[in-house]
């Protein structure tokens, strides 16, 4: 397992520098919230990293594309034939693509362990070291300073509404509304 994870993770690696998304910060923040959130619900820690490392795998092409609504599906799909590739047995295939599957929380979650992976992406929303990553990342797209405000009040509101784990809840609870204090004083100017 430990030759699969160093593959995938370096496949993701090439992605982000590729296409500059996700940022990297943003995907250290959800591989190290993950493995956090993996030893206190004692699920599969391996299972879970690469669930972090490959959920977002497609988002860059997805953006450069203009199909970021498609990105979910072309990360799973990316990373099955990555697995399968690699000879992985079916069975952890087909949890791993779950993991990817379910991240944004739109289908239920079969195993504890995409539960995880989906309330570790949203700490890349909802801590402040991710929310000002991600405004470094946006801001570099050319796209105006009411935009970048209103984006980020949409990612932290739509992730705290996947946050399903009573630990995380509590933990981001203050951070989700000091993101939308700070996003209410920014002021979005219409």
């Amino acid at each position: 397992m430990k030759n699969l994870i160093k593959k995938v993770e370096k496949l993701a690696l090439e992605e982000i520098k590729k296409y500059h998304s996700p940022n990297l910060t943003q995907f250290e923040i959800s591989n190290h919230f993950g493995q956090v959130l993996a030893k206190k619900y004692k699920v599969d820690k391996d299972i879970v990293f690469l669930g972090t490392c490959l959920m977002d795998l497609k988002i860059g092409q997805a953006i450069k594309e203009n199909r970021l609504q498609d990105h979910i599906r072309m990360s799973a799909e990316a990373a099955q034939k990555f697995l399968t590739r690699e000879k992985v047995e079916q069975k952890i295939i087909n949890t791993i693509i779950h993991c990817v599957e379910a991240h944004h929380g739109t289908i239920k979650y079969q195993s504890k362990e995409a539960e995880v992976v989906a309330n570790a992406d949203c700490y890349r929303f909802l801590t402040f070291r991710g929310v000002i990553a991600f405004i470094t990342m946006v801001g570099k797209r050319e796209i105006n300073l009411d935009e970048i405000i209103d984006f980020v009040d949409q990612k932290a509101e739509e992730k705290w509404h996947i946050v399903s784990l009573p630990g995380v809840k509590k933990e981001l609870g203050p951070n989700y509304k000091a993101i939308k204090k700070f996003v209410k004083g920014a002021g979005v100017v219409k």
